[in-house]
């Protein structure tokens, strides 16, 4: 990797970082995760702090620091979350945006996880209704630990999980995003597989 290198990016999120900078997070489509500092970039006058807001894709420009890149240029190419078609897109774009950050680590290519959160992304300025949402979500984190190696092995779940909840499961992993939201799952069997997809995000987590 050369001193600067150029990538597209999703921004995952950003926190202030010292007094007049901002530390930001990219899943990006050429090197994974990526941390970076935009330097200024806190300050209000800062042509960069519009383009590192999270759930943007953005066209970016990096500098290899010692310890930790910079960032030299970065232009909005899209920016999923404000076109989101309601408070529930939103809200749960931003969770998938945070899942990844949580369970992914710097360095580690994958374009098909790179799609996968693109296409949620995307989801999120469709009108898609409120209820639909959860289970999208839920269907979003079993691909994502299945991109990730930790595909669940349902059939070790049968005597704890009822049956429903493990074909539900199984369709997430099979059926595309869109394709999800035509699937008819009453409230109970929903929070049901809320439940289950958070125990297994939080068994990978302790991995």
């Amino acid at each position: 990797m050369s001193t600067t290198f150029n990538t597209r990016a999703i921004i995952l999120g950003r926190e202030n970082w010292r007094e007049d900078d901002k530390r930001a997070v990219f899943y990006s489509i050429d090197y994974g995760k990526l941390e970076a500092v935009a330097i200024g970039a806190a300050k209000i006058a800062s042509k960069l702090a519009g383009h590192l807001e999270p759930g943007r894709q953005v066209d970016l420009m990096l500098a290899k620091g010692k310890n930790i890149d910079k960032v030299g240029q970065a232009v909005t190419r899209v920016s999923y979350l404000d076109r989101a078609e309601s408070f529930e897109a939103y809200w749960y774009g931003q969770k998938c945006l945070n899942l990844v950050d949580a369970l992914t680590r710097p360095g580690q290519k994958d374009l098909k996880l790179f799609a996968l959160l693109k296409n949620f992304l995307q989801l999120t300025g469709q009108r898609i209704p409120a209820n639909k949402w959860p289970q999208l979500y839920y269907a979003f984190s079993l691909k994502l630990l299945e991109l990730l190696g930790f595909r669940p092995r349902l059939e070790l779940y049968r005597e704890s999980w009822p049956l429903p909840i493990l074909k539900i499961s199984q369709a997430s992993l099979l059926l595309s995003l869109p394709a999800i939201t035509k699937l008819e799952i009453n409230k109970e069997l929903l929070l049901s597989f809320g439940r289950f997809t958070k125990e297994l995000i939080m068994v990978t987590k302790d991995l």
